[in-house]
């Protein structure tokens, strides 16, 4: 699981990419960040990667 700021558009069960092309689906949206399940292995994932929806 991830936390990720700055998509305020996003909506419940969207897929979405994070950095290095990691596929994750938006769960949890809560007013200040939206908790990401990560559908693959977040090994290369770090803090400051962009999302893109």
């Amino acid at each position: 699981m991830a936390q990720v700021q700055g998509l305020g558009s996003v909506r419940s069960e969207e897929l979405i990419t994070l950095g290095n092309n990691i596929p994750g689906m938006a769960l949890d949206l809560l007013p200040d960040a939206i908790g990401v399940a990560l559908l693959a292995a977040n090994t290369r994932l770090k803090a400051g990667d962009e999302a893109v929806p």
